[in-house]
């Protein structure tokens, strides 16, 4: 056990001062409702986003502090996140919203216990990343959607977001239509046709908890 188990998952968060903690999103305590059971585990982490630069690298801290046998690889565009790597965290630097690269990446590292989607923020790279990254996911493991309030006004205005036909909010409530239904027709479907992708996909998950701005996806 490492020295930091007497710490929750928020504790960490604070400490380190990432913006996932109660001190800002408040992510960290719901996380930790499906995360505990992982703790002392060996796996694979995958966290796409390192952060901006006032704040490169927090979150990373706080998967190694939390999780004492976890490999963490963050992902991110800028080269100077490379100061992050250690014996314990990898870093690739790509495009989380080009194909190629995300198709390498799943390639490289295809078993993961979590990813946990924390980059651009945009409609189309959170539904792409998904559908490509959602296949490394182990049974059991966790898929993260976070800051999904781009989908929403005002920010769903914003041209930088809304780089997508649907926004990333409508395409994962159709999956949790989907999962809570077994498949079956739902009258949302009419506004929003589930891709036979979608379908496939949903029939892998075991539990859709949508939280304030975050989307955590359990798979079976």
């Amino acid at each position: 056990m490492n020295f930091e188990s007497n710490y929750s998952l928020d504790d960490l968060g604070r400490k380190h001062k990432t913006d996932k903690s109660s001190k800002s999103h408040n992510y960290l305590a719901f996380y930790e409702l499906f995360f505990s059971k992982f703790r002392e585990d060996k796996f694979s982490l995958l966290e796409l986003g390192v952060g901006p630069k006032q704040k490169k690298g927090k979150s990373l801290l706080v998967w190694m502090d939390y999780f004492a046998e976890a490999h963490i690889v963050g992902v991110d565009l800028r080269p100077d996140t490379l100061e992050c790597q250690s014996s314990r965290v990898t870093i690739e630097i790509g495009n989380s919203g080009d194909l190629d690269f995300l198709l390498l990446l799943a390639k490289k590292y295809p078993a993961n216990r979590i990813i946990i989607d924390d980059a651009s923020h945009k409609w189309a790279h959170q539904i792409l990343a998904f559908e490509v990254l959602f296949k490394t996911v182990e049974k059991g493991g966790c898929y993260i959607v976070e800051d999904i309030h781009t989908s929403f006004s005002p920010l769903r205005e914003n041209e930088n977001y809304a780089n997508s036909y649907e926004d990333a909010y409508t395409y994962f409530s159709t999956i949790n239509f989907l999962v809570c239904g077994g498949g079956r027709h739902h009258p949302s479907f009419e506004l929003s046709k589930p891709t036979p992708m979608q379908r496939q996909m949903a029939k892998d998950i075991e539990s859709v908890s949508i939280y304030k701005s975050t989307i955590l996806i359990n798979k079976k």
